[in-house]
């Protein structure tokens, strides 16, 4: 009776999962909140300021925040997310340079644009609190070119600079000006005696009142006598400020100017010297313009400086495009002590936008769209970022089940986590494994019999070492340096898309590439083992364009696909078949190939071709983006897609039982709104069952099925079918256990006593748990633990018979069924 049950209940539980073929796998990565929460702005923040109210404002040149469309400006909540009740409509259609908010909350806003939600403003304008254009601001104030810097006065007059010449229209004014409150300009600020040769970048009031001004000008009197270079002072009232020695040379621009508590100047920007002393991107000035030669920076910066913030301690923090300081090295932010020595104590975080600096009261500072805490480390309490926080193109799972992927990302779940990384099965980090080495976009991964790890990519550096394009890794992912010892790697455009393994271990590479070690060989070869050119791989002239797909054949024969329409001189147009020694395979015949690229090819076990791509044609016949070819390259009629994909099928992914999963751009298939996803039956027609609702929201570019059976999706997308999930998810497949699979391990103990199931490890703790019943219902799934023993209260169980799924901390997942 007990077997009959078990029998009856593994069916129950088969044609359920069946029946749910599609839906969310909620145990993967379940603290993804996903809709791009965390993502941050997708461009540079060129300013911030606190609000009383503890929110942001921020303005740049960034279109997307959260992956919701922000144009330029928006305002941020306490926490980092989107304040809704700030609409600013289509925003601003160029770049703001700075934001400042007035005493009755107004906001003034200065740029490169000629556009606000609808309303006409060149460089200037200024909003209502909610966001609005606020139309009382005179509009007859615009700039003929580009306001950098906005200040207001004490007596809330509004001092602007930046590239123009005209203000109001007519009125000559020479890249800086005074304005009343409504925005017409004070004629009664009179430098306008003076003039300015090139641009003000930077506006600083001190507390006298008078006013500090940086960039890349020369500053003439009305004599056409030069009076100073890149920066000066003004008295309140516009007039030159003799008393500040503003000839002090420096040979190139200034980008930013910081006051101290004791008024003396931090100044920044590109220049190597100050009045014919070594000043190289940062210098200290008294009070009165002269240098501080107490402010010790030595050889300073090797790049520029484009940002300085003076904190409340005193010490100064710089941001910049620079690398090192002092000849140590430090990437784009370091912290300085008073005297100009370095304060080790602050270890940033990196982020790449150092254009803003600002400190909130709690001494946490502000870098580009992140925060920090006092000590540089991140605070990963603001914005909170879950899953990827970019694009995913390319996933593998390793014969232990643990995932490797690899895209244009920079994080994952908070943790700087740099282009490529490896998951365990619930989708934790894998902490294991040396995630932050790349310095670019890997493109593609592929693992060795060995477990060693091939990846291709548009790196050119691994773990500090330089190495384009192509490395092999260890287990754990640090580089493996007794590949391709001697040998330059790749050369050309230094992109490799794909990598692909044969069964002897060799390893076939295509790309945009047009050399390997220094032989010419255009965007395929093949690598020995060791990572040395295998000259037996005779392709003559190559490919004519860029290699985006390989698969290799049980014959080892080797299908290649992508932009091409000629290899070694023959016309194949997208794809071609290549013999073991790299010769065309002319038993292959496309006839007129593809009208467009190829990005996916998978061969079933019975040798046929299934082709995604950007394609509508194949040799002459409709091919709406997928196709199934025979083993000979003609098209396989009983192959049914009707009308296909509306636009580009990017992945396919083929299950054990035939059925084709098919991943991309598309919004339609065969006439059929389906977003990106869907899974055909193996004659091509469309798999009912297979229940995505709304699908995904955004691209697709990689998909592929793990030992369960369930289908793992990267790309760009933030959503699926209502659930929020970034780059990244599982869905639940066919998943067709016999009653073998669950038995209960050695190491496992199940009781249910005193109203508790309790499941107890005896050996590794437990890392994740879903629990079904016989009718294949979600029972209790839990994720991301680290405990000997999980606690269940039992009164939704009622006697029923129980199906678990159980991960290790180990990573290892054990099946299991038990009858309480």
């Amino acid at each position: 009776m007990t077997k009959k049950l078990f029998l009856l209940a593994s069916i129950f539980f088969t044609l359920l999962v069946n029946s749910q073929d599609g839906s969310v796998d909620a145990t993967f990565n379940a603290p993804d909140l996903g809709y791009g929460n965390g993502d941050g702005p997708n461009g540079f923040i060129y300013s911030r300021e606190i609000l009383p109210d503890g929110k942001s404002l921020i303005a740049g040149n960034f279109t997307v925040y959260n992956a919701t469309t922000v144009n330029r400006i928006t305002r941020l909540n306490p926490n980092g997310t989107i304040d809704s009740s700030f609409n600013s409509g289509t925003g601003a259609n160029g770049p703001i340079y700075s934001v400042t908010s007035q005493q009755d909350g107004k906001i003034l806003i200065g740029g490169e644009f000629s556009n606000y939600n609808g309303t006409t403003v060149y460089g200037i304008a200024r909003l209502n609190t909610n966001g609005t254009i606020d139309n009382s601001f005179n509009v007859n104030t615009n700039a003929n070119e580009y306001i950098y810097a906005i200040n207001i006065l004490p007596n809330q007059k509004i001092i602007i600079g930046g590239e123009f010449n005209i203000i109001e229209s007519s009125v000559s004014r020479s890249n800086i000006c005074r304005l009343n409150t409504d925005g017409s300009l004070d004629n009664s600020f009179s430098y306008q005696n003076n003039s300015i040769l090139g641009t003000v970048k930077n506006i600083i009031v001190q507390p006298n009142n008078k006013i500090l001004l940086g960039g890349t000008f020369a500053v003439y009197n009305e004599f056409g006598t030069q009076i100073s270079e890149k920066i000066f002072r003004l008295n309140d009232d516009g007039s030159f400020d003799s008393s500040f020695n503003a000839i002090a040379h420096f040979d190139f621009y200034i980008t930013s100017i910081a006051l101290q508590q004791d008024e003396k100047i931090i100044v920044g920007g590109a220049f190597s010297s100050v009045s014919s002393t070594v000043q190289n991107k940062i210098v200290r000035l008294n009070t009165d313009g002269s240098l501080d030669l107490s402010f010790q920076t030595n050889s300073g910066f090797d790049d520029v400086v484009h940002s300085l913030l003076v904190q409340q301690n005193g010490k100064i923090i710089v941001g910049g495009s620079f690398t090192t300081y002092q000849g140590a090295s430090h990437e784009n932010l370091i912290r300085l002590n008073t005297d100009g020595s370095i304060d080790n104590l602050f270890v940033p975080s990196k982020d790449t936008n150092f254009y803003s600096l600002l400190e909130q009261n709690d001494q946490k500072i502000f870098v580009g769209g992140v925060r920090l805490n006092s000590n540089g480390s991140l605070d990963s309490n603001y914005n909170k970022q879950t899953g990827f926080n970019n694009f995913i193109q390319t996933i593998v799972t390793q014969q232990d089940g643990k995932i490797l992927v690899g895209g244009n990302f920079l994080s994952y779940n908070g943790e700087l986590t740099k282009f490529i990384t490896r998951l365990n099965m619930d989708g934790s980090k894998d902490t294991s494994f040396n995630s932050n080495s790349a310095d670019n976009r890997i493109r593609s991964i592929s693992v060795l019999p060995n477990d060693k790890i091939i990846i291709g990519g548009e790196f050119f550096n691994y773990n500090g070492q330089p190495i384009k394009g192509i490395a092999r890794l260890n287990s754990d992912g640090t580089l493996d340096t007794n590949f391709n010892i001697f040998g330059t790697g790749i050369g050309g455009s230094n992109v490799v898309n794909v990598t692909t393994i044969q069964s002897d271990g060799k390893i076939v590479i295509g790309g945009m590439f047009n050399s390997y070690n220094g032989v010419s060989t255009n965007r395929i070869a093949r690598l020995n083992n060791d990572g040395t050119l295998d000259t037996s791989f005779t392709i003559g002239t190559g490919a004519n364009n860029t290699v985006i797909a390989i698969a290799i054949q049980q014959d080892e024969k080797i299908i290649v696909g992508g932009a091409f329409t000629s290899f070694n001189g023959i016309g194949v147009n997208k794809i071609v078949r290549l013999n073991q020694n790299g010769s065309i395979d002319s038993s292959f015949n496309v006839g007129s190939g593809f009208d467009f690229q190829v990005f996916s090819i998978q061969i079933q076990p019975d040798g046929k071709i299934i082709v995604g791509g950007s394609f509508s044609n194949y040799n002459g016949e409709s091919a709406k983006k997928i196709i199934r070819l025979n083993s000979d390259g003609s098209v396989d009629t009983t192959f049914n897609i009707g009308d296909g994909a509306n636009l580009s099928v990017n992945t396919i992914s083929i299950q054990n039982d035939g059925k084709i999963i098919v991943a991309g751009n598309f919004n339609t298939f065969n006439n059929n709104s389906v977003n990106r996803i869907i899974r055909l039956n193996s004659n091509g027609t469309v798999d009912s069952s297979f229940v995505v609702g709304n699908g995904i929201n955004y691209q697709v570019n990689i998909s592929c099925i793990d030992s369960d059976g369930k289908i793992i999706l990267g790309g760009a997308f933030t959503s699926y079918n209502g659930h929020g999930k970034n780059r990244i998810l599982r869905l639940n497949g066919p998943n067709t256990l016999s009653s073998s699979n669950y038995e209960i391990p050695n190491n496992i103990r199940i009781t249910n006593e005193n109203g508790y199931l309790k499941i107890i490890s005896n050996s590794l703790n437990l890392s994740s748990i879903s629990m079904y019943n016989v009718l294949g219902e979600s029972l209790y799934q839990k994720g991301e633990m680290n405990s000997d023993i999980i606690t269940i209260e039992n009164s939704f169980i009622q006697n029923q018979i129980l199906f678990l799924t159980i991960q290790f901390s180990n990573g290892t997942v054990k099946k299991l069924k038990f009858i309480p």
